[in-house]
């Protein structure tokens, strides 16, 4: 093709050549919902003023935001669904915490740019999104895990079609597989939690042991736990209120958004009132209603967001037991809906919703014989009861 002159009273049109005769076409540069710098080019036009009229159109569904963009791929689209719905460094405006931030970025990093993240968003088919992405999430995770990144993307999708990106979400009828085996639910039997709570009562620090109990106790997330101020813990009413989360040096709203007060058990909170006498001690008296609970025996400061982590991983090596402190929230959540509790009070303890409870716990009932799971209750009470003076043991 060769471009015989640009037109003098339109921008962008010009009239090229070709073996078959002379055309007139448009070249129109902008800048994509991405601010990424786009090109339409269209030849084949018959006559200067029908070239310029068809660009005028499309520069009025770019205005409009009604253009398919077919050079859009699927991860650029999933990263701007992710950077309009982020919130500020507070965690306090867009739609989403940090934490769903983090997750949903993970997911695009780790999951979907590997597969079918070139993938142009007008070009993917249920067939390829089940093949590439599908199958691929299989062979690494668990399936309520696959089904929770479908989710992901079937509302990243879903927005596609309601920014007028695509005309209809692909993927509505993916074929998901089947729920985990039962044998490998993660929550702790009763063997088990006899096992581990032996070796921290006996090991750990009181920083530790605390920790441990309250994760246990409480279904507490580690960031929730992490952000626990002394002023969270109403000894009088054994009460702990839930209103943020520390992760990633950041203090910021619960995942979620979901504030909520737990009630405790008495002991927990004897075993809490002994431990901020420690705390008190570890900080040379200068303790306030301000200063987070959980603190290192080393510095006196706020554990690392690794520290559970690393006490599980311990304990993993020390008794045999996989365990980590989600383990924990697994064990608590199998518990309550094992005591037939309603979903609603459960979601609400935990900050989850129903939903999520339904799909990651609503077969314990079903798969584990229920006079069992009622020793576990029996069990949690006798066994894992938190001690109010713990011994203070330093991990070398």
């Amino acid at each position: 093709m060769e471009i015989i002159k640009k037109s003098k009273r339109y921008n962008y049109v010009y009239q090229y050549k070709i073996k078959s005769g002379n055309f007139w076409g448009y070249r129109y540069t902008y800048y994509d919902f991405n601010k990424k710098r786009r090109e339409i080019t269209r030849n084949g036009f018959n006559s200067e003023r029908e070239a310029f009229q068809h660009l005028v159109e499309v520069q009025n569904d770019i205005n409009n935001n009604e253009i398919t963009d077919a050079s859009i791929t699927v991860a650029e689209w999933y990263q701007y669904h992710i950077d309009i719905n982020k919130s500020n460094a507070d965690g306090r405006n867009g739609n989403w915490s940090r934490n769903t931030l983090i997750n949903r970025q993970s997911v695009l990093d780790y999951y979907i740019k590997p597969t079918i993240g070139h993938v142009k968003l007008s070009r993917l088919t249920l067939s390829l999104y089940q093949s590439e992405y599908i199958e691929f999430l299989k062979t690494k995770l668990s399936a309520n895990t696959v089904k929770l990144y479908h989710r992901f993307m079937v509302i990243a999708l879903n927005a596609a079609v309601k920014h007028k990106k695509i005309k209809e979400n692909p993927i509505l009828n993916a074929t998901l597989p089947n729920d985990r085996d039962v044998k490998k639910d993660k929550f702790i039997s009763v063997e088990e939690l006899k096992t581990i709570t032996d070796y921290v009562e006996q090991k750990e620090n009181i920083t530790n042991l605390t920790g441990y109990m309250t994760l246990l106790y409480t279904g507490m997330r580690v960031g929730e736990l992490r952000a626990l101020k002394w002023k969270n813990i109403d000894f009088d009413t054994n009460m702990i209120q839930v209103y943020a989360s520390y992760s990633n040096q950041v203090y910021s709203l619960t995942k979620g958004k979901n504030k909520r007060i737990i009630p405790v058990d008495e002991s927990l909170i004897e075993l809490l009132k002994s431990y901020k006498k420690w705390c008190v001690k570890r900080r040379s008296g200068m303790l306030s209603e301000e200063d987070y609970v959980f603190i290192s025996e080393q510095t006196g400061k706020i554990i690392a967001s690794t520290h559970f982590y690393q006490v599980m991983k311990r304990i993993t090596k020390a008794t045999g037991i996989k365990v980590s402190p989600h383990t924990l929230r697994h064990t608590h959540s199998a518990l309550l809906i094992s005591q037939n509790q309603p979903l609603k009070a459960i979601a609400k303890r935990l900050g989850n919703t129903e939903q999520v409870l339904s799909e990651h716990y609503g077969h314990v009932i079903d798969s584990v014989d229920q006079s069992v799971m009622e020793s576990f209750n029996d069990a949690l009470n006798s066994v894992a009861k938190p001690v109010a003076k713990p011994k203070v043991r330093h991990i070398k």
